[in-house]
């Protein structure tokens, strides 16, 4: 061998080097301690995997995979950690905005409902939480309830009104009454229907004056919060559509009355609970209000005008 640091040849065996005097490793010791200890590095793994075939513990995290914790590995096998271990269909209630995951009809229903009486027992409160968080399904809901409301309010009426026509001309004119009822029998389902989709129209004509009008004072509410805010009109007439209903059977003048309190209830509701997104339009919002609430039931006396006169020509 030779020295490292003069480069002379070295006797076998010798310490120092015979030039320069500097120490001299045995080079064949250290090869032969480095297959020793390699063979100690890879029989560590091997001894810690027999010791966990024995049940003992692992103490290091040699094996494990990166960004993972021992306990995670520690689960009998066929268990997972606690967040799995939940049935599948049931919610985890300690995360936010978690809700059961039920039949999607039954929960609409469920949640319809509960908002409906929520309501009822505090309009401003739950009315500008309806408003606020975007409950759109739910204001699409409050809308087709009170247009079938309405429309069985129009459907009693106008039998009524036939009635009553039938049995005054029956007083005055004897059998004349029953050939004025049996000759003016009148299209229900076309009323009902009839009924139902105006009822639709102008809650729709409603959200689309709110929200421009809104748009004009730079109030930047988007066009489902207007839809939010006339389905609280809708909400108040499907009330007072229920009242207007056994009202109607008694007289048909009451059934009407109570339709049109059920609107004033609605304006109420949209004052109240309407958003303002800046301070400075305050002032502005009942004039507003009152501005677009005057035009929609202007177009919506146009059209129920014009459908009648239709009907006559």
């Amino acid at each position: 061998m030779f020295c490292k640091k003069c480069g002379a040849e070295v006797p076998e065996g010798s310490a120092f080097c015979v030039k320069c005097g500097a120490p001299v490793m045995n080079v064949q010791k250290q090869a032969a301690e480095q297959p020793k200890q390699s063979d100690q590095t890879q029989s560590q793994p091997q001894q810690n995997a027999w010791n966990q075939q024995q049940g003992q513990p692992q103490q290091n995290q040699w094996n494990q995979p990166q960004g993972q914790q021992p306990n995670q590995w520690n689960q009998p096998q066929g268990q997972q950690p606690n967040q799995w271990n939940q049935p599948q269909g049931q919610p985890q209630w300690g995360q936010p905005n978690m809700m059961p995951q039920q039949n999607g009809a039954a929960n609409y229903f469920s949640t319809f409902f509960s908002t409906f009486f929520g309501i009822l027992k505090k309009p401003v409160e739950n009315g500008k939480k309806l408003v606020k968080d975007g409950g759109y399904p739910l204001a699409c809901g409050f809308i087709i309830l009170e247009a079938v409301i309405t429309a069985f309010v129009y459907l009693i009426v106008s039998a009524k009104i036939v009635s009553a026509a039938g049995s005054a001309i029956n007083s005055m004119f004897g059998d004349l009454g029953e050939l004025f009822e049996y000759g003016v029998r009148p299209n229900y389902a076309g009323i009902f229907f009839g009924m139902f989709f105006l009822t639709l129209l102008f809650t729709v004509i409603l959200a689309v004056i709110l929200f421009l009008a809104n748009r004009i004072i730079k109030n930047d509410i988007s066009f489902m919060t207007a839809l939010s805010l006339a389905a609280l009109k809708s909400f108040a007439c499907s009330i007072t559509g229920v009242i207007a209903i056994v009202l109607s059977l008694i007289n048909p003048v009451l059934g009407l009355f109570a339709l049109a309190a059920g609107l004033l209830w609605g304006v109420v509701l949209i004052v109240t609970d309407h958003p303002v997104m800046d301070p400075s339009n305050t002032e502005k919002m009942p004039l507003t209000i009152f501005v677009s609430l005057l035009i929609t039931y202007f177009i919506d006396a146009f059209i129920s005008m014009a459908i009648v006169a239709s009907k006559f020509n």
